[in-house]
């Protein structure tokens, strides 16, 4: 398992139909509609040690705030390199930026009430878990 924590930002809408992402910014201007979080404190050197650790493709993530959760499913990069960012997408396009591809959720299907907290600044945690635990 590989855990990180990030912010909620009263930018954030959650509404963009492919994408996911985790940005380390602190700020974020309206039109980043795939934003959930930011100041994300991912490490890249830590999540590379994780990937390459994994023994299958397929991972699991799960994003919390305060009660709420989420759960991505999905393929991993293994070649993701962002010191940035993280995206997770739904169709199986691959940048350095990308570290899920085929994920079943994009920002728009997280439930309102998780993003009313968001937009609250409210903190968050992903795990990101591989498929067997």
């Amino acid at each position: 398992m590989y855990s990180f924590n990030f912010y909620g930002h009263r930018n954030i809408t959650a509404k963009h139909p492919i994408t996911i992402e985790f940005t380390k910014e602190n700020e974020i201007g309206a039109e980043g509609d795939c934003i959930l979080g930011v100041s994300a404190d991912f490490d890249l050197e830590e999540i590379k040690q994780f990937i390459k650790s994994l023994k299958s493709d397929k991972v699991k993530l799960e994003i919390r705030v305060g009660e709420h959760r989420e759960i991505i499913n999905g393929i991993i990069n293994r070649d993701f390199n962002s010191q940035t960012e993280i995206v997770l997408r739904k169709s199986s396009y691959i940048s350095d930026r990308t570290l899920m591809i085929n994920a079943n959720k994009a920002s728009v299907g997280i439930n309102r009430e998780t993003v009313k907290e968001l937009t609250r600044s409210r903190n968050g945690k992903v795990l990101i878990l591989s498929d067997n635990g």
